[in-house]
């Protein structure tokens, strides 16, 4: 992911932090429904 260097606002690297956090949330839950739906295919 590129970071932004030049960001003096404050809001915007907040908001940035933020987006990476829910990036990484969504990541973790598709992970966790690949692992359902591989259950799921082996039986």
């Amino acid at each position: 992911m590129l970071k932004l260097q030049f960001a003096p606002d404050q809001k915007l690297q907040k908001a940035l932090k933020k987006r990476e956090k829910s990036m990484k949330k969504i990541e973790k839950s598709f992970r966790e429904l690949d692992k359902i739906t591989a259950k799921l295919l082996l039986k």
